[in-house]
């Protein structure tokens, strides 16, 4: 936890700062945290729930794993990507679900649960170590508490029933954690490797973008574009080349699976609150 705590003792702490000067060590990263679904406890938004353009630049930051970058601003840097822990949810603050239910006013379980999904994308699929807590992939709650440590069994046990009634947003997290493990792209370590083979694309209305060299990262797919619409409409983006895109990501699945083939294509159109994954 690379926080600054306690008063200065006369020699460098071990913070965020610091990891360039600590080799092995990580730090869980705020940075792609706050920019995805906002301050922690409070009712600010981010990137998935409502303020994409403002958090979109952090989000990037979060993508390339805080490694050094001459295309978004870096408030930290790593020596390599694995060193930030990219998260959403940990045992302090809201949980996930707790956040974006706040924000979205106890609006809808559907509504919730793909900005859940999305927010999993982002950091599932982000170069460096991705982090989830127990529960997160069933919507966990701790009935809106950020600091339960000293509470009782009732806000803090999980609730296995959930898995089953939020089975999709389950089988979601299933495959992108299948998805990561099947491909080097989304595991490349080196800040010289992340900037030769991931580049952010253009793309309208603050939709984060981009693809990677999968064949230069020694992966089995040539070439990989992650799309993410924060939107709560449906977002254009021209593909990086023209040809036969296959998608693993689309709508509600996630996984390694083709779940659609587009012969051809020059763009493509992503639904709301959602994130595709497409591969040559």
């Amino acid at each position: 936890e690379g926080w600054t705590m306690g008063p200065y003792i006369g020699v460098a702490q071990g913070t965020q700062s610091q990891l360039v000067n600590m080799p092995g060590i990580g730090a869980f990263n705020d940075v792609i945290r706050n920019a995805v679904k906002g301050d922690p406890d409070g009712n600010g938004t981010g990137f998935v729930n409502g303020s994409p353009i403002t958090t979109l630049s952090s989000v990037k930051v979060g993508v390339i794993g805080n490694t050094p970058s001459t295309s978004v601003p870096v408030p930290w840097t790593t020596r390599d990507a694995g060193q930030s822990v990219n998260y959403v949810e940990a045992h302090d603050n809201k949980t996930l679900f707790d956040k974006l239910w706040s924000v979205n006013d106890a609006g809808s379980m559907l509504e919730v649960a793909a900005q859940s999904r999305q927010s999993a994308a982002i950091v599932m699929l982000a170069q460096g170590t991705p982090f989830i807590q127990a529960g997160q992939e069933f919507l966990r709650s701790k009935n809106g508490e950020h600091n339960s440590y000293n509470l009782s069994d009732s806000i803090n046990s999980l609730k296995w029933g959930s898995r089953a009634s939020e089975k999709a947003t389950v089988d979601y997290y299933k495959g992108l954690i299948a998805l990561r493990k099947a491909h080097k792209a989304f595991r490349m370590n080196t800040p010289a490797s992340i900037k030769k083979n991931l580049k952010f694309l253009s793309a309208p209305n603050s939709i984060l973008a981009y693809s990677i060299n999968g064949s230069a990262a020694g992966d089995s797919w040539s070439s990989i574009v992650v799309i993410s619409n924060p939107n709560a409409t449906a977002g254009k983006v021209t593909l990086p080349a023209t040809g036969t895109w296959i998608a693993t990501v689309l709508g509600a699945k996630a996984g390694v699976k083709t779940l659609a083939t587009y012969k051809g294509a020059k763009s493509v159109t992503v639904a709301p609150h959602s994130t595709v994954v497409l591969h040559k």
